[in-house]
């Protein structure tokens, strides 16, 4: 049983509960029935989701990818992104690999994959800093 359907079930079926008190005999309009049948459509979808098998990860944004071996439900997607950033942190990731990310996805986005450390390192490289010479240099 998928329960993460079941909830959006309730909340469904709830909605469904609403129209007990809106919809009039007198005053019905083929709107309302209409928006009804849609709704009813919607929840019996959520009744055959609920019924099909659980997700196959804990992880929100990837709940139907590959669970990392040795886990309990972990997102195999995730947990690589999470390696590659810790690779990144030890100061293990190419600096061609982390400057193409810069260059394709922006500086955010290689900050996500290979971290803070890693991307720093690259744009220094790229643009390194002047030396300011002081009253003693």
């Amino acid at each position: 049983m998928n329960r993460a359907r079941v909830s959006d079930l309730g909340r469904a079926l709830r909605v469904l509960g609403d129209y007990s008190e809106q919809l009039v005999p007198a005053t019905a309009t083929s709107e309302q029935l209409q928006q009804i049948r849609e709704d009813l459509q919607r929840a019996l979808g959520l009744v055959t989701d609920a019924g099909g098998a659980a997700h196959t990860t804990k992880c929100r944004q990837h709940p139907s990818g590959a669970v990392e071996p040795g886990t309990d439900g972990g997102c195999l997607i995730c947990l690589q992104r999470q390696g590659l950033a810790a690779k990144a942190v030890a100061g293990n990731a190419p600096a061609e690999a982390v400057a193409s990310a810069i260059e394709q996805l922006g500086e955010r986005a290689a900050v996500g994959l290979y971290g803070g450390h890693a991307v720093a390192r690259v744009l220094n490289a790229a643009h390194p800093r002047r030396a300011v010479k002081g009253p003693c240099a």
